[in-house]
């Protein structure tokens, strides 16, 4: 039996991905490594991104240094 995706489980994908990168990731680059609609993603970013968890540069993607 397949076990239902959570928030906490897609956002924890993408910021796995985020922070694997030695660059920033477009949204788009993000959804082909996460295999998750681009919808998807970018309301994720969102969220995060006003949780001041990622941040945005010239429309790519990052973990914020904390």
């Amino acid at each position: 039996m397949t076990r239902a995706w959570t928030k906490g489980d897609t956002r924890a994908l993408m910021l796995a991905k985020l922070q694997e990168s030695a660059h920033p990731l477009t949204a788009f680059q993000l959804a082909i490594r996460t295999h998750l609609s681009g919808s998807t993603v970018k309301k994720h970013l969102s969220q995060l991104r006003q949780e001041g968890v990622v941040e945005v540069s010239n429309s790519r993607w990052s973990v914020k240094n904390l």
